[in-house]
């Protein structure tokens, strides 16, 4: 039987510095030790989905690095941002050929819709009306596949 297995991950927090932690946890290092588990998985996933709170601090310097360990990664990553992220930020330093941060893809048969939810400088998240109208856009195209609609909920 064949299955699209996506991997979800949320919350890395990454810092900029090799020593730093957060809340005591190295995060870099909580990172390598989840890739490596997922490499080592018997069927590898198609994509992983990074939804929110990628980075700590939203600068440039820990998006490169966050770029750093996923290129060394040997499947796509799709990236939304959460309340601590700065798009700006992962646009320049983060996306790449490998890492994307789009609206929608497909892998297999299903649909993914990507929602930013993000409110610049607020803890919380909201669904402006464009995004909205983009998700709709989306899910109407989508033909009966079975959909997935990924964004950061912000609590």
């Amino acid at each position: 039987m064949e299955f699209t297995r996506i991997i979800q991950l949320t919350d890395i927090h990454l810092l900029p510095g090799k020593d730093d932690r957060i809340l005591g946890i190295d995060s870099c290092q909580s990172l390598h030790d989840i890739l490596f588990d997922i490499e080592s998985l018997e069927v590898p996933p198609m994509l992983i989905v990074a939804t929110g709170d990628l980075a700590e601090d939203g600068s440039e310097v820990t998006y490169e690095r966050l770029k750093g360990i996923f290129d060394k990664i040997n499947f796509p990553v799709f990236v939304v941002p959460g309340n601590h992220d700065n798009v700006a930020n992962m646009k320049a330093s983060l996306v790449s050929e490998s890492i994307k941060m789009q609206t929608n893809t497909e892998a297999q048969d299903w649909v993914i819709a990507f929602v930013n939810s993000q409110v610049l400088s607020q803890d919380y998240g909201f669904i402006d009306e464009q995004e909205l109208s983009r998700l709709k856009s989306t899910l109407s195209k989508a033909n009966g596949k079975p959909c997935i609609v990924a964004l950061y909920i912000i609590a």
